[in-house]
């Protein structure tokens, strides 16, 4: 059977329009076909993804509405017809109820005895996996092969797609942990066409030999076994232990400097927290042990362009971009408490400028005595216990958001976006220098992964004529992976030098854990920490917004509990304002 075939079975003598009409015509036959999930499993669509994704922890499986999108730009493939989009819908779903039926519930699981999940072991556990589930799928209903060979293959993993990693792995065994990606991305792209995709050589065929052994296999034990193997075969511990190495010399100063140090020490007790949470393949697909991902191609958020700069400083190159705008109208709500921010930044800025008696001293223990403080946006010593002179320091700050595909679960990258437009409206409007920003990772067929920053509102714009760029991005969403120290190293680039005398501060809202091909994990968390420190000496303050109480533990490691806290308090406002405010 195809999809033309199952198409003439159906009792309808017209095929719905694109968007919400064909989304609600493909509700009860996605249920439909839903019926040996396990008990329990509902089947709901979302605009937050490209494809589909397992929630095993709430037991749904989520299938992307933007295949059947009335607006071509919207479709992660705009070159599909009808009945191939519907024909991908089927796919994605079938391969999602193979997660439920046959993986077990979280990515370390997979994993050998003492192999910690980091980006590129769980890509390839993922791929295993994939391979795995859709072999098992295909044996168990015949019948619905076509969902996989002929809607989801061709939609989502078309063969030449697969030919962009050659530029970096040249089919040999990798020299480096980013030719070791490349081969891992390329199989991911081509293990469904292999025989389409003409072999590179020896080493090339043994690879792919390795991956579809996992054919026919059963018990974990047996993927894990393989998985070691996979491992082994592409040098992936002689690759990490050299990557420090490599690293040595590519930084730009104090940041990279301590970066290393930390390399070498170890870190505090190797707490996991968060470990495997959030991990990304090397081709882009978020790996998320309650939520595996088939595929988070990213829409972009940026305009190309208006392309600012490129930084290549640190291991990732980075993108600076202007945010795309003019994509939604979509009102922004708005939250009050947001406002004493404002209104302390008034204070200190007017009335509090003039010499005069000593006023409130000491540390502020209450949120009400915010207001008539006015120690957030001053110096250290705002006025001399004699009444001398009070010392003001014009005030810059970027506010920056984690903009990768874990923020786009739980409404968290909405919830973001929401809380970072309230922000710059009333801290534009109180007169602060202030830019907002967001970063995620792109593939580029030179480069490979990439960071790309998106600029949302610029120092000297002010808030009103950049509102078309919040709703555009409420309305993009999140995805693809985060370089968070890259990112950070990067963004701090655009702050006034130190010699203007500005009080420089950085606030990051995100959910906590780096994750992309070259660091995740502890590695990742000890990388981003080493480039706060470094910015930190250079007399930048960083400052964390946790968007969940998952996201609190990471942070706490990268920032420092003293300069972290977390948005789901209701308090937030006066608790940022209390970790902001100096003794």
């Amino acid at each position: 059977m195809n999809v033309e075939q199952w198409w003439s079975s159906i009792p309808s003598h017209k095929l719905p329009q694109w968007g919400t009409s064909l989304v609600s015509f493909m509700t009860p036959v996605v249920a439909l076909f839903a019926d040996f999930l396990p008990a329990g499993v509902s089947c709901g669509w979302s605009e937050d993804v490209d494809s589909a994704y397992a929630d095993r922890e709430n037991n749904k499986l989520v299938i992307s509405s933007k295949i059947l999108s009335a607006n071509p730009e919207r479709r992660p493939n705009n070159k599909a017809t009808k009945l191939e989009a519907i024909a991908a819908v089927l796919g994605a779903q079938l391969h999602e109820t193979g997660h439920f039926l046959y993986s077990p519930n979280s990515i370390p699981d997979l994993m050998p005895v003492g192999v910690e999940p980091d980006a590129i072991r769980s890509s390839i556990v993922n791929i295993v996996e994939d391979i795995y589930i859709e072999n098992k799928l295909m044996s168990f209903k015949p019948d619905l092969a076509w969902m996989l060979q002929d809607g989801l293959w061709p939609y989502f993993f078309p063969a030449d797609e697969a030919e962009k990693f050659r530029k970096v792995w040249p089919g040999i065994k990798p020299e480096t942990v980013k030719q070791a990606n490349a081969a891992v991305g390329f199989i991911s792209q081509a293990w469904r066409s292999f025989d389409e995709i003409a072999s590179s050589g020896e080493y090339e065929d043994g690879l792919r030999r390795l991956f579809m052994s996992v054919v026919g296999m059963d018990g974990l034990d047996d993927r894990r076994n393989l998985n070691n193997e996979i491992f082994r075969y592409l040098g992936l511990e002689e690759l990490t232990a050299k990557q420090p190495e490599q690293e040595q010399g590519e930084g730009d100063g104090e940041g990279q400097e301590q970066e290393n140090e930390k390399g070498k020490g170890g870190g505090e007790g190797q707490d996991d927290e968060g470990e495997g949470k959030r991990l990304r393949t090397a081709d882009g697909k978020v790996v998320n042990p309650g939520a595996v991902r088939i595929d988070e191609k990213i829409e972009p958020s940026w305009d190309d362009s208006k392309m600012l700069d490129l930084d290549s400083a640190g291991e990732i190159p980075v993108e600076i971009h202007r945010a795309a705008s003019g994509l939604s109208s979509q009102p922004i709500p708005v939250n009050r408490t947001w406002e004493k921010l404002a209104e302390l930044q008034k204070d200190a800025a007017t009335a509090r400028r003039v010499p005069g008696p000593a006023g409130h001293v000491g540390r502020l223990t209450n949120p009400e005595r915010m207001f008539s403080d006015g120690r957030m946006f001053s110096n250290s010593v705002m006025e001399n216990a004699d009444g001398g002179s009070f010392s003001y320091r014009p005030l810059e700050i970027i506010l920056f958001i984690d903009r990768s595909g874990s923020m786009c679960r739980d409404n968290k990258f909405d919830n973001a976006s929401i809380m970072a437009a309230n922000m710059a409206r009333t801290l534009s409007n109180a007169g602060v220098n202030l830019l907002v920003a967001t970063h995620q990772t792109d593939y580029d067929s030179v480069f490979g992964e990439k960071c790309v920053i998106s600029i949302i509102k610029g120092f000297k714009e002010s808030y009103s004529s950049t509102v078309s760029r919040f709703q555009t991005m409420r309305r993009l969403g999140a995805g693809g992976a985060n370089a968070d120290a890259d990112a950070l190293r990067s963004i701090a680039k655009q702050f006034s030098p130190a010699s203007s005398g500005r009080r420089r501060l950085v606030i990051v809202i995100s959910d906590g854990q780096p994750a992309c091909d070259f660091y995740g994990g502890m590695a990742g968390i000890e990388r981003t920490a080493a480039v706060v420190n470094g910015l930190r000496k250079q007399g930048i303050e960083i400052y964390s917004v946790s968007i969940d109480s998952v996201a609190v533990a990471p942070n706490d490691k990268i920032y420092g509990p003293k300069y972290n806290v977390n948005s789901s308090d209701p308090n937030v406002a006066a608790q940022l304002l209390k970790k902001l405010i100096r003794d």
